[in-house]
């Protein structure tokens, strides 16, 4: 991938292609540019952030640049009511109103349409997971259940990250920087195009990334190395119609640290280990428009390998989904139909074991949604539904019906009642894990193993949710969501009947069940606003509360309060100053916290860019997620400092 790499340099130096658009920076932006911002992921077709029925928020290309962030996680900081935590130097937790965990099951995390979640595994491998951040155009946030239009798994939220347009990457760049943190990190990239309708581009990235900290300030072993390369490209052979095809390839290497159980005294141990993970995939969409309707079919196919110390699997998924919308009269229609296959083969461990090694899982899947003008220009009712079949627990049907209403050119209120469901996993319903072990009685050990039920149901939401927005004046906009979350047969774990287990010596294994347990209850509210108070300054401040208790070994509801504030400033000459605050809240023996970034940038001639950035200002380290004795081990997230060059041409 390095000789790819170097190819790339070599293309853009010797063909001549047109100059990239230059960006256009925030501040040049008015309040209402922001609230017309066009949004796809509410309702699978394109429409203004002002006119969404749903708490949706949008993190620019601009967002992403002057915040200094070198991962999509930590850019997602930056969208209200979405919880963040850097577990270690490699791995997150990124969740939405709750539910904070390693792996987000109740989230959908996409890349310009394609799932990046595992229905194996329930949840997403964030540190496998990356993307060229100069060919982000945005990262959209959808806070509160998309079930009626992605489906299953759409509980809580859904991101989907948004790359721009191959002809919007036209020319070459080179970045590369580096930090006590970052370590070292690079990509290429380099556009062109074939004719005036056929555009496309290869990119390839680097990325080498120190592990986190423990207690003494040492340095964790749980550094992150990936290697990732892909292209783009987008053809438009009629004026109806546009395909586009793309594909990435990865290799990462992380570090990490698991507590497990052993034979001799102290009968638990941490092991430091090097997880490996492969990925490939390619994605293909066609789209014809006519002034009454589009039509839309897309497929894709991943492969994912992995191997850790407990859990080794290999993963094939395909898709498939057409889409059909229609206008007419005063109904905006829209149908679809789609079928994903998953086939995965895992191979036991000394801990883990999945039963049957091998198995493919289908899910298939049809949906409706009418957009209804009651009143034009005043009045819009959404009424739609998923129906949807699946592998472990048959049908599920996830209606949603939304009203939005412009109270008059400046202000919008909606209201949103919806049903999503999270359906089971392999690992819900057919894995063992021994995961902590102890003393027993007379020299005996003592060893705790989760079981999966093997009839372990859908996790259930009903979502009640309702909004104000208001652009208060010509530089100043608010946005308001309030919501409660009910849930029912939540995941949880139960003691079981111990029994022996004939080794040398004797082992007690007590079982602790993973079953359907609970409900439970989410309230909260998020406000994000906008202010430009000078032509060559904006800010940015967001708020949120969660409320209700829940604490199990499974899950942790996470925060109960998150602020996040940015100030992005052009300062005279070529340079730009932009600061960052956020505060969250402490949680589950998490302390609070308080972290301060700050961006110096330097906008030279000819294509070149600098920018020396620092962040976690106001302490030597944080912890952001909560300890565990037994399985992976968190590290604390340090101050970092790191300088990048771009050179655009």
């Amino acid at each position: 991938m390095f000789l790819w790499a170097a190819l790339l340099l070599v293309m853009g130096a010797g063909v001549a292609t047109p100059q990239p658009a230059a960006q256009r920076d925030l501040t040049e932006l008015s309040i209402e540019d922001l609230l017309n911002i066009e949004v796809t992921s509410v309702s699978r077709r394109e429409q203004k952030l002002s006119q969404s029925a749903s708490a949706v928020y949008v993190i620019t290309q601009e967002d992403i640049r002057r915040s200094g962030m070198t991962t999509v996680p930590d850019a997602l900081r930056m969208a209200p009511g979405v919880q963040v935590a850097q577990i270690d130097g490699n791995r997150w937790a990124v969740s939405i109103r709750g539910f904070t965990g390693r792996f987000a099951n109740k989230l959908l995390v996409m890349i310009d349409g394609r799932t990046l979640y595992l229905g194996t595994s329930a949840g997403v491998y964030w540190e496998a997971h990356d993307v060229l951040l100069e060919d982000v155009e945005r990262i959209e946030v959808v806070r509160g259940p998309g079930a009626t239009m992605w489906g299953s798994n759409a509980v809580n939220g859904v991101i989907n990250i948004i790359t721009r347009h191959a002809s919007e990457t036209q020319g070459g760049l080179v970045s590369g920087g580096g930090g006590n943190q970052e370590g070292g990190f690079g990509g290429v990239r380099f556009g062109g195009r074939a004719g005036p309708r056929l555009h496309y581009r290869l990119y390839s990235k680097y990325l080498s990334r120190s592990g986190g900290l423990l207690d003494g300030g040492e340095r964790a072993a749980d550094n992150l190395q990936r290697l990732q390369g892909g292209f783009r490209l987008d053809w438009q052979p009629t004026d109806s119609d546009e395909l586009m095809f793309s594909g990435d390839a990865a290799d990462t290497g992380a570090g990490s640290r698991l507590s497990l159980p052993a034979t001799q005294f102290p009968y638990q141990q941490v092991l430091p280990f090097r997880a490996t993970s492969s990925t490939a995939n390619v994605f293909g969409r066609w789209a014809r428009h006519s002034s009454r309707s589009r039509t839309q079919l897309q497929a894709f196919f991943d492969h994912t390998t992995a191997d850790n110390l407990y859990s080794r699997f290999r993963l094939n998924q395909a898709d498939i989904e057409f889409q059909h919308q229609m206008d007419f009269s005063r109904h905006n229609l829209m149908w679809g139909v789609g079928h994903r296959t998953a086939a995965d083969v895992n191979d036991s461990t000394q801990w883990l074991s999945l039963n049957p090694r091998r198995a493919t899982t289908r899910r298939t899947n049809t949906f409706v949604q009418d957009e209804i003008v009651l009143l034009p220009e005043k009045l819009l009712l959404s009424v739609g539904s998923k129906f949807e079949t699946n592998s472990f627990s048959g049908w599920e049907i996830q209606p949603s019906v939304s009203l939005l209403w412009n109270l008059n050119a400046r202000q919008t209120t909606w209201a949103a009642v919806s049903r999503a469901v999270r359906t089971p996993s392999r690992t819900d319903r057919q894995v063992t894990l021994d995961f902590f072990g102890m003393p027993g009685p007379d020299e005996s050990i003592l060893i705790l193993q989760s079981h999966s039920d093997p009839n372990f149901g859908s996790e259930q939401l009903w979502a009640y949710e309702a909004g104000y927005r208001i652009q208060a004046a010509a530089r100043l906009s608010f946005d308001l969501a309030v919501f409660y979350n009910a849930y029912d047969d939540i995941a949880g774990t139960v003691e079981g009947a111990p029994f022996v287990r004939e080794t040398s010596p004797l082992t007690i294994v007590a079982p602790v069940h993973y079953t359907n347990l609970s409900a439970v209850d989410f309230y909260g509210a998020e406000l994000a606003a906008a202010w430009n108070p000078l032509e060559s300054a904006s800010l940015r401040l967001n708020y949120a509360w969660l409320g209700g208790e829940f604490e199990n070994p499974v899950h942790t509801k996470g925060p109960s309060h998150q602020f996040h504030g940015r100030w992005y400033w052009n300062l005279p000459g070529p340079f730009e100053g932009d600061s960052a605050y956020y505060f969250v809240d402490g949680y589950s023996g998490v302390p609070a916290y308080h972290r301060v970034d700050s961006r110096l940038g330097w906008q030279a001639a000819r294509g070149w860019s600098l920018s020396l950035v620092l962040q976690n200002l106001l302490d030597n380290q944080h912890r952001e997620q909560p300890l565990s004795p037994y399985l992976e081990q968190s590290s604390e997230v340090g101050r970092s400092v790191y300088g990048k060059l771009t050179w655009r041409y």
